[in-house]
């Protein structure tokens, strides 16, 4: 969702007030460090105290109270939007994800854009949590092909955050929206490619060697 002009100046207020300074000295927003805790950058973080650390007027701006799923942080209409069927298991992961996306235009909406340190670093979380989500499934045909499910809509999103140079997400939702036909298109074939050369890879010369 994109944030309305009006909401900026108090967005600012609250970020600036729980703004905090690392060992550098460089200071860190609240939605800086509630991504870092998501994502794995900070350490081992309680989910009370991360949700603790969200900007206090982040409902206020945003329009939604983030929740607390199986100790994580997510946003609870969060969806997988995609022109394909996606796992259901997928879907914790993708509600995670849309609040991490949320964060980081609540920064720019408060003057303080992240760097693309921020939505590469959510974008992987995504890609972790959506294959650890496949573990749930008996090995053989039903992961593997979640698996592939994963593989692909983490290309694509990842394509998708490329396209837009790492910036603050558009108004799009995980694979849909301007160009996220074409990001999981790419996806798809990237996955393909990868796939294909992990077959034909190279291997020690034998005598009896089949390439198949």
């Amino acid at each position: 969702m994109l944030v309305a002009a009006a909401a900026w100046f108090p967005a600012t207020t609250a970020q600036a007030a729980a703004a905090t300074t690392d060992d550098a000295g460089r200071e860190r927003t609240a939605a800086e460090r509630v991504i870092e805790a998501m994502t794995g950058n900070a350490g081992a973080t309680g989910a009370t105290e991360v949700t603790g650390a969200l900007p206090a007027d982040f409902e206020t701006v945003m329009g939604y109270a983030p929740v607390l799923e199986d100790g994580h942080l997510a946003a609870p209409e969060g969806v997988c939007s995609s022109p394909i069927p996606l796992p259901t298991e997928f879907e914790p992961a993708c509600r995670r994800h849309d609040l991490g996306y949320d964060l980081l235009r609540y920064s720019a909406a408060a003057g303080s854009e992240l760097g693309p340190w921020a939505r590469k670093a959510l974008d992987a979380d995504l890609d972790r949590n959506m294959h650890a989500a496949c573990e749930s499934r008996p090995e053989g045909a039903p992961r593997t092909t979640c698996t592939a499910f994963a593989d692909i809509a983490a290309t694509a999103v990842r394509v998708n955050s490329l396209r837009q140079h790492d910036g603050v997400p558009a108004d799009e939702r995980m694979l849909l929206g301007v160009g996220g036909g074409a990001a999981l298109a790419v996806g798809v074939a990237l996955v393909a490619a990868h796939r294909h050369r992990r077959v034909r890879a190279p291997r020690a010369a034998t005598t009896d060697a089949v390439i198949v």
